[in-house]
């Protein structure tokens, strides 16, 4: 049985793969599991696919460092400034004795 990792390194990335809602990936060649042990004899890369892939695992990654750096803003910080200042505009008109509520 080959492990997730080989699937991932191997196999989505291979221009004979196939697969199934029900069973997963599977070999196109066999139309079953994959069986290998380590590298598959049969195994030839799909360029586009092995792109696509690379792409998604660096950008996953830049998504990654990004939120354990604190960049692209934190939502709560954010939710109670803008909280702050609409409490700090009501205050300011209902000191100059306006009906007016900003919500």
């Amino acid at each position: 049985m080959v492990d997730a990792s080989l699937l991932n390194n191997f196999c989505k990335k291979c221009q004979h793969r196939d697969g199934s809602l029900s069973r997963g990936i599977l070999c196109g060649l066999t139309k079953n599991k994959p069986d290998f042990e380590q590298t598959c004899p049969d195994y030839v890369e799909d360029p586009d696919e092995a792109k696509r892939i690379s792409r998604l695992e660096t950008s996953s990654v830049k998504h990654q460092t990004r939120s354990e750096v604190g960049e692209g803003g934190n939502g709560c910080v954010n939710w109670l400034i803008w909280i702050g200042i609409l409490v700090v505009i009501n205050i300011i008109l209902a000191a100059c004795g306006s009906d007016w509520i900003v919500y």
